[in-house]
């Protein structure tokens, strides 16, 4: 290798970490470290469609869903149990969009209404086929104060797991 190629290597790098959150025709890929939080969009179990509030300079969490998911509904218990731990975080529950009629089952098995700073829905934009990485549900991902994705948990998680994330 000489001079000239090291010379393009170094300048064509910044390019190429770059391009590793990019997938195809320039889309992002939501499921890279670091990407942003892609927009959300769901149908509540009122049938309202409505974008989730998400405050500004706050951690969020989306968590990926089913409503009939016994892990899922144990996740859910978990957010409730430790809401104070989660004080200003923004907490976004988003189901399949084929799991909309589910929501209501899910509302009395949980009793999510009963905390405000949960907003959950069925998905209405696409956003499960962006960012679900086909693993066990739920998927929990945290997204930091600039709304970039920080960590991905699947499958039921304990609150000690969230605690490196706590401010």
């Amino acid at each position: 290798m000489n001079i000239r190629h090291i010379v393009l290597l170094a300048i064509a790098m910044p390019f190429i970490a770059y391009a590793q959150n990019k997938t195809e025709a320039g889309k992002i890929d939501y499921k890279a470290m670091g990407a942003p939080m892609p927009p959300l969009c769901y149908v509540t179990k009122d049938g309202r469609v409505r974008q989730p509030e998400i405050k500004p300079q706050r951690k969020s969490i989306v968590m990926l869903f089913d409503p009939v998911c016994d892990h899922c509904q144990k996740q859910t218990q978990i957010f409730e149990e430790n809401i104070e731990q989660f004080g200003k975080w923004n907490i976004v529950l988003q189901a399949m969009p084929d799991l909309y009629n589910f929501l209501p089952f899910f509302e009395k098995a949980t009793h999510v209404s009963q905390y405000p700073q949960i907003q959950v829905g069925a998905d209405s934009c696409g956003l499960m086929n962006k960012i679900y990485v086909y693993m066990p549900l739920p998927q929990v991902n945290i997204y930091d104060k600039d709304k970039r994705l920080i960590k991905t948990f699947t499958g039921v998680t304990p609150i000690d797991s969230f605690k490196a994330y706590f401010d």
